[in-house]
């Protein structure tokens, strides 16, 4: 397994070579370059150690079967032995500090899933408080709605009772215009009862009472004998003078007093 670079932590190419120092850190050449290709004295990127230049070696990684059979040819037992042990504790240090380097990409990635699930649940709870909102918007909106409908079904109603109203209005107007021969009778309330004698009984009702002073409600019109005489627009006709005669006659207070006279003198 390659080393990383103690600078920018990549895996080093096995096949290249690389910085070592006597501090026991290692560095690519992409990174020691700049810093040790000179040879003079250079800080240390990752103990911040002032190196000379015997202090840095350019190792190759690979190095070839020759070197490796004839590395330690010449060496005494102890230095053979104390070559191994300080290539054992380069070897355990760098994978330490890769494993202080995995420490520290885990506590950064928990650290940041710790935040994004922050951020999640507020996201969750602020989504929730929306959609919380909408359907009590919505409940709303169909309580207004079915107010409405009944408002609409009332006003319905109350539309269907006024046209039944009209139409029989319209009706008894219609009753009441062809009773009188075909003249306009908007003169006469429609709520008054229709008269049940002719006009000219009436007439002779009339003028028994006495009409009150000041008023000239004793000089009454012809009885319209027909319906066929040609008028001018607005002109009044016989009939509706007549019965505004009649009617604010018997509108009198004293016109039940004299009506009972008349019924005891025999007019009627």
């Amino acid at each position: 397994m390659p080393f990383r670079c103690n600078k920018c932590w990549k895996p080093t190419e096995r096949t290249g070579n690389a910085y070592i120092t006597t501090c026991s850190h290692i560095f690519c050449s992409q990174c020691g370059d700049p810093l040790f290709a000179g040879g003079g004295t250079a800080e240390c990127p990752a103990c911040h150690r002032i190196l000379a230049g015997r202090d840095v070696q350019l190792m190759e990684l690979s190095p070839g079967e020759a070197f490796q059979r004839m590395a330690c040819w010449g060496l005494e037992p102890e230095t053979i032995l104390e070559m191994v042990n300080n290539a054992l504790e380069f070897y355990a240090y760098q994978k330490q500090n890769e494993v202080v380097y995995a420490s520290f990409l885990s506590k950064k990635v928990e650290s940041k899933a710790t935040q994004q699930e922050r951020v999640y649940s507020d996201k969750m709870v602020e989504g929730q408080n929306s959609v919380n909102t909408l359907n009590r918007q919505i409940d709303t909106l169909r309580q207004d709605l079915a107010a409405i409908k009944q408002e609409s079904q009332e006003l319905q109603s109350q539309v269907s009772e006024k046209e039944r109203q009209y139409a029989k209005l319209e009706s008894g107007y219609e009753a009441l215009r062809l009773k009188y021969g075909g003249h306009e009778v908007s003169s006469l309330p429609l709520s008054s009862p229709a008269p049940t004698q002719p006009l000219s009984r009436h007439r002779d009702v009339l003028r028994l009472i006495p009409p009150p002073s000041g008023s000239s409600l004793g000089t009454l019109p012809p009885v319209p004998t027909s319906t066929s005489s040609t008028r001018f627009p607005g002109t009044p006709t016989p009939a509706r003078a007549f019965s505004s005669s009649l009617f604010a006659t018997l509108k009198r207070p004293d016109t039940p007093h004299l009506l009972n006279r008349v019924v005891r003198k025999g007019g009627l």
